[in-house]
Parts: C-alpha cells; sequence; structure tokens
C-alpha cells in the first residue's frame, strides 16, 4: 500500500509519503547554512555543530511518519480531521539524541515535528485534556510505517555521504505517554533560567524555522511552484553597481560617493548619518552587500510606515528582482495589486505570499514594527528568527521613533551584538541625547561633512497662526509655485482644506487633502496623484498633517507649516527643495501654534527658541536639534520621562519572553510605539452594506473618539464582526466628523 502524503486540490494528483520526505530533505540541504549553524555552536558549548546538523536531517525525515496512519489516510480521502505532527511524536518518545539542554530533559526532535505546523503554544492542561479525546486516537497502516521507519539509515547515507551511526527501533508510545512527556516538557521550559531560554529559543528557532520552510518549499515544489528564497550567488559590489545604472539611473554611469565607498568597505555595524535626497539608500545597499557571509544571508531593511516600505520595495525590486520581499501590516494587498496589474515580469507573487510574510526573501523590505514583532513571539517567529540569525539589518529613519520604540531598539541592538548580526543605522540628523540612549554612539559613524554644508530653503518665523496665512497662500500660488501645507491635526488640516478649495480662482481641482483619515486604498491612490501631479509639472496645493515627514519622497517650492518638534521640523524642511539646489532655494514659513497639541510645549517652545530665521546649511539644522535636546536634558522632570518610556521598551522583550517560556507563541497585540490612544480598524456603514469589507476599505481611526458611532456587524460570508462606523466618507475628504463628535474634543495627530 502507498503512503499518501499531499493531493493537490486543483489537479486532484498524488504524492507520497517517501516522495514528499525527500523533497523535504532536498530544502533542507539548501537550507542548512554552515555559517549560521557553526557560529551559533561555538558561542554555546552546550550544542554540537554535527549534532545539530542529524537534528536537522532527523526532523525532516520523521516528520510526516504520521501521515502513515488510518486517520490521516481518511483526511485524504474523505476530508476528515487529523492530527499527523501529533501522531509522528509517538515514534519519537524512545530517540534521545537530541536532548536540550543536557542537564534538563527536552527532546528537540519531538518538539520540532509536533510543531511543523504550529507553534508550541499549549499548555499542560491542554495535554492533559486530549488523553481522553478520541479525536486524538491513531493506527499506523502496518507494514507500512515500520518500513518507511526504517528507511533512516538509507536516507542519511544519502544525505551526508557516510554512514548512520545510530540505531532506532519502531516502538509506538501510546496517546497518554505522549502527553506525559509534552507535559514534562513544558514545565521543564518553565525552569530555564534567562540564558537558557535564549540558547533553547535559537536552537528550537533553527531546528523548526529550518524543518517548517523546507515543508513549505517541498509542498510548492510539488505544486509546481519554483520559489526563491535566498540568493542563488552571492551578490557583488560590481553587480550592484551595474544594476544601479540599468534601473534606477537609465545607463548612466554610477560612480559612488565618499561615503557610499566607505561603507562599501566597512564591516560590522555603523551609524550613517547623510541628508535627505543624497543617497544613503544606494549607500546601505552597498554596505549590505559587503557584510553577507554568504549567499543564505538576508537583508532586512526596516522604515517607519508603510507608505515608505512600499515605495523602497519597489526600488530595492527593480536590483534585486524576484528576491525582493516586503512585509506590513497591509503589503499582500500592495503587491497582489501589482501582480493583478502585471507589474511583475519576472515572478508569481500570488504563490509566494506565504513565503514573504516571514522574511524568506533574499532582501526584505518591513515597517520596524513588522520585524520587531516577530521577538515577541507573534506569528511564525520561527522561521524569521532562523533568517535572522544570519542577516544584516538596515533601520532607516531612526529619528522618527518615539522613546518606547527606542527602548525596544536598543534591547533588539544587543540581541544583534550577541549574535553577531551587524546592523546600519540611519537618519539625516540623530541627536547626540539619542544615540547615548540608543548605545551606539561607539559605533563607527560615516558622515559626509560637505553634504551637510548645503543650503535648500529660506526659513520664515511667524508668531501668527497658520489660518492667517491665506492670503499670503494665494499670493504664492498665482506665481505658479507648488506649494504644501503641514498642520499638526487631522481637524485643522480638513478645515484649511475646505477653506482652500472654496476659493474660485484657486480652484477645487487644485487643492488636495492628504491624512490618515482615509481608506488605506484611498490613501495609495492619494499617494500616487501626488507624485503624478509633481511629476506632470502641474502646480497646486497640497494640505497635509505629519504624514508626509517620512511617508512621501516629495519635492514642492514652498512651505507653510505649524511650529513642531525641531527633528520633526528638520524632515518636513527636507519636502521643499529636496536636492539643495542653489538655484531654486525654496521658502518655508513656520507658524507659531496657539496650542502644541500633539506635542509637549516644552518640546515645541524650545525648538521656536532655537529656530533662526534665513538662509541656513542643513548641517546648522543639526546644531539647532542638539541644541534642543540637550537643553530637555537638563530638565530633570523631562528627562525621568525619557527614561521611562526608554525602559517601557527595554522590558517589554524581556517580558513577553518570560511570559511564553521563549518559545510559546503569544497571540497578544504588541503596541510598540507609545501612543496614549486605542486606534482600531473601521469599515463605514456604506462599504459594510454593499459587503465592501475588504482590508483596503478599512479606516484606522481612534476608537474612544468614534465609539458613539460605532456598531457591530456580522459579516456572514467570513463569520467575523466589523467596527462599522457611521460617518460620511468622500474621497476628497475622509471621514467628516460628526458635530456631537467634534464639541468639546481635541483632536490627535496623525499617526502611522
Amino acid at each position: 500500500m502507498d503512503i499518501i502524503a499531499k493531493k493537490n486540490k486543483n489537479s486532484g494528483k498524488f504524492q507520497n509519503l517517501k516522495d514528499h520526505t525527500n523533497m523535504v530533505l532536498e530544502e533542507i540541504f539548501k537550507n542548512m547554512d554552515d555559517v549560521k549553524i557553526s557560529g551559533f555552536c561555538r558561542s554555546n558549548e552546550w550544542i554540537d555543530e554535527n549534532r545539530l546538523k542529524d537534528l536537522l536531517f532527523f526532523s525532516g525525515y520523521f516528520h510526516d511518519i504520521g501521515k502513515a496512519t488510518v486517520q490521516f489516510s481518511n483526511t485524504i480521502n474523505y476530508g476528515s480531521k487529523s492530527h499527523h505532527p501529533f501522531y509522528s511524536c509517538s515514534l519519537l518518545l524512545n530517540i534521545n539524541d537530541f536532548i536540550f539542554p543536557a542537564q534538563y530533559d527536552i527532546n528537540m526532535l519531538l518538539l520540532s515535528v509536533l510543531t511543523h505546523h504550529t507553534i508550541f503554544n499549549k499548555t499542560s492542561e491542554f495535554f492533559t485534556d486530549i488523553r481522553d479525546n478520541p479525536e486524538y486516537d491513531f493506527d499506523f497502516i502496518l507494514p507500512e510505517a515500520e518500513e518507511f521507519f526504517y528507511g533512516y539509515k538509507r536516507e542519511y547515507e544519502n544525505f551526508f555521504g557516510k554512514k548512520c551511526p545510530y540505531d532506532y527501533e519502531f516502538k509506538i508510545s501510546s496517546k497518554k505517554e505522549i502527553c506525559s512527556e509534552l507535559n514534562e516538557i513544558n514545565e521543564i521550559i518553565k525552569l530555564l533560567d534567562t540564558y537558557e531560554m535564549r540558547i533553547m529559543r535559537d536552537y528550537y528557532s533553527i531546528s523548526s524555522g529550518i524543518l517548517n520552510i523546507s515543508d513549505w518549499l517541498a509542498s510548492a515544489r510539488f505544486d509546481g511552484q519554483n520559489i526563491r528564497t535566498f540568493f542563488e550567488t552571492m551578490f557583488t559590489r560590481d553587480e550592484l553597481i551595474s544594476r544601479l545604472e540599468k534601473k534606477i539611473i537609465a545607463g548612466k554611469s554610477f560612480i559612488p560617493r565618499e561615503f557610499q565607498e566607505t561603507l562599501s568597505n566597512h564591516n560590522g555595524s555603523v551609524v550613517v548619518e547623510i541628508p535627505t535626497g543624497e543617497g544613503k539608500t544606494e549607500g546601505s545597499f552597498f554596505w549590505a552587500v559587503k557584510n553577507m557571509k554568504n549567499k543564505h544571508s538576508r537583508i532586512m531593511y526596516t522604515l517607519p510606515t508603510q507608505t515608505t516600505s512600499n515605495k523602497l520595495f519597489d526600488r530595492a525590486e527593480a536590483l534585486f528582482k524576484e528576491h525582493t520581499g516586503l512585509i506590513h501590516g497591509s503589503s499582500k494587498i500592495y503587491l497582489q495589486e501589482k501582480y493583478d496589474n502585471d507589474e511583475f515580469e519576472y515572478r508569481d507573487i500570488g504563490n509566494e505570499l506565504s513565503f514573504i510574510s516571514t522574511f524568506c526573501k533574499g532582501i526584505t523590505i518591513s515597517t520596524i514594527d513588522s520585524l520587531f514583532k516577530y521577538f515577541l513571539n507573534t506569528g511564525r517567529y520561527n522561521i524569521a528568527n532562523n533568517l535572522y540569525l544570519n542577516s544584516v539589518i538596515i533601520i532607516d529613519e531612526v529619528h522618527s521613533y518615539d522613546l518606547k520604540m527606542m527602548g525596544f531598539m536598543n534591547r533588539f541592538f544587543k540581541i544583534c551584538k550577541n549574535h553577531s548580526v551587524p546592523v546600519c543605522v540611519m537618519s539625516a540628523s540623530i541627536p547626540n541625547m539619542i544615540k547615548r540612549k540608543l548605545e551606539i554612539e561607539n559605533y563607527v559613524h560615516v558622515k559626509d561633512e560637505s553634504l551637510f554644508r548645503k543650503k535648500a530653503n529660506r526659513i520664515f518665523k511667524k508668531e501668527t497662526p497658520i489660518e492667517e496665512a491665506f492670503e499670503e497662500i494665494k499670493t504664492e500660488f498665482m506665481k505658479n509655485k507648488n506649494i504644501l501645507i503641514v498642520v499638526n491635526t487631522v481637524q485643522k488640516s480638513k478645515e484649511i482644506y475646505e477653506k482652500l478649495s472654496s476659493e474660485d480662482f484657486i480652484g477645487k481641482e487644485n487643492v488636495m487633502l492628504y491624512n490618515s483619515a482615509f481608506k488605506k486604498k484611498d490613501r495609495v491612490a492619494k499617494e500616487g496623484e501626488i507624485y503624478d501631479r509633481l511629476k506632470n509639472g502641474k502646480k497646486y496645493i497640497l494640505v497635509a498633517t505629519q504624514v508626509v515627514e517620512i511617508s512621501l519622497d516629495i519635492d514642492f517650492d514652498i512651505m507653510f507649516t505649524e511650529n513642531a518638534p525641531m527633528d520633526a521640523l528638520i524632515q518636513r524642511f527636507g519636502r521643499v527643495n529636496r536636492k539643495k539646489d542653489p538655484d531654486r532655494i525654496g521658502d518655508i514659513y513656520i507658524h507659531k501654534s496657539i496650542k502644541s497639541l500633539p506635542y509637549p510645549d516644552t518640546i515645541t517652545e524650545l525648538t521656536w527658541k532655537y529656530l533662526k530665521e534665513g538662509l541656513y546649511t542643513i548641517g546648522e539644522y543639526v546644531d539647532w536639534l542638539n541644541l534642543v535636546y540637550d537643553k530637555l536634558s537638563e530638565d530633570v522632570e523631562f528627562e525621568n520621562k525619557i527614561e521611562v518610556d526608554f525602559e517601557k521598551g527595554k522590558k517589554l522583550f524581556d517580558k513577553i519572553i518570560k511570559k511564553n517560556f521563549g518559545i510559546s507563541q503569544s497571540y497578544e497585540f504588541h503596541n510598540l510605539r507609545e501612543i496614549n490612544i486605542e486606534s482600531r480598524d473601521f469599515i463605514t456603514k456604506d462599504d459594510m452594506d454593499e459587503g465592501n469589507t475588504e482590508y483596503e476599505n478599512t479606516i484606522s481611526l481612534n476608537y474612544h473618539k468614534y465609539k458613539k458611532c460605532i456598531v457591530q456587524e456580522r459579516d456572514t460570508k467570513l463569520r467575523i464582526y466589523h467596527d462599522v462606523i457611521d460617518v460620511d466618507y468622500t474621497y476628497e475628504k475622509g471621514v467628516e466628523i460628526p458635530e456631537r463628535i467634534t464639541e468639546n474634543f481635541e483632536f490627535i495627530g496623525d499617526w502611522e
């Protein structure tokens, strides 16, 4: 009797257990990264390198032996439920060659096989409950299961090219014995100290992570998909230059700048401070290529927002092609839309999405939240953490994060140092105080002083609120200039938009509103419209909130903005005369606000104090920034708040890992940002009535602000409830705020 392991739902084609197992072993062999495994074993004397490789082989060989049961055969033939990883464990209880750590009794082979379709997340009560649950009963098909079991010696010799030193007996343990063993493992894990837990987490991530990705790849091959999860060959500096010339600068010669050359020759972690628009991204690619250890190395490039991640993905994909991935909350929507529009000439994104979502590609662009949440045991963290162990990390726009996120970042940098994972930290400007808090002040710093001597814009300070600048805005518009208006709250952006769009001589078609109170698909559409208008040279006015500080790579002629913290203002400055062209110096008007919301008064007052009028260099902006933060550090109350927020992030990782014993999966939502509001994704009542409940139609809004307008409605098709908000909505203005909500409510800022 042939044991069936796989059935293609579309073609009806079957694959037997032997063929599937051989495919999995082939993928394990390809994904078995000697550099990573050797480095891990050298730093942990408990782990023997050859024994770890043997564990990978046996986890691959035995992972699906539980399919040689009557119960799984019924799943194939009749669609009934079965639990083949659990059945596989019954043959592994007596294999004791892969115990970690030695002084305890954790069977890593058992653990890896048990969790190859899930993450270890069960409590001891669960294992007790299933003892009497007939759903977990199993009957092996004999003699076929036994014959397959004893084939391990032959396949070991094929895999390693040497005789197998292990002698195992085909012995079926009972369901009660399996549960007792799993209960014992669960209790032992709770006894591990912090050091043991860290090693256990890495060991488990390597063994289960490689098994899982290999199983996925083998299944994809059976379905006729050719998924590439790492670079076939090592990328070189010259190859990168060649691709930059072909794809980015349209055939022109690419001559690396001095700082880019420095990065292309630097090994190890680095801080890069280079002004906006001067080639930091390309410099970081050179650094990444230099620091990759082998073809299994991954580049993980993080950014603050989904919008910036999408834009960088497009650039990176032109260079790295099918080896490029994208991860954030709505990345699947973005990728699927590009695939549906035939924008991918050489890859089938539709079949790659599950692989892309776990950092499996050669280079992955992601929001920093998406990367960090894998360190809180969220999702398929074992695959991502396994890949992280041989990766290079780029953290761009580091200045844009709040103190809680930076506290977590501090913890993350220490983890990277422990694993010899190099990190490239980038920004146009990082306050010295923040460098000290992040503990990166001793990293090698790459900074081109000549670029900071450039001048881009004249600065004008206005004591009047921005609402009184309408006449100046009209005058500049009549001069045929592109105008950017940036305010600090969503509500004010709407008020200014309505005022300007109602002016006949400006015309509604020449004014656009952009903030966070739009559907996700409309934000993407508006971003495209903004780029198109600037590219086509049609003059217009963009009214926006903080989202433009880091979300959009745009270039306007003139800007009117409300006062904000110095680092935020510097980012806004970069949206005018982005290339620092001395022949088109821009004008920036900064208006003092009556209220500083959503920013602390202390910061905005210091910013206003040190901000100067006139034409200054980019380097002088950075000097102002350090003056503000140095002065803040003298304020004991503010310094204490900074330390408290930093500690929140630093302690979060340890707390969650301890709670989940290092390897259990966390199902909790972990907010890494210090935002004192609860944001949720809503569906408008109209969209709900029309059945438009897809993620792309959701709007992220403050739950407490809108709770009077919320109703919960059941999606009968998906059998879930949606938060539905009964408000008016238009593409031009987004969510219309009912008067009953706006009364006596101070509006928050615009956060990603």
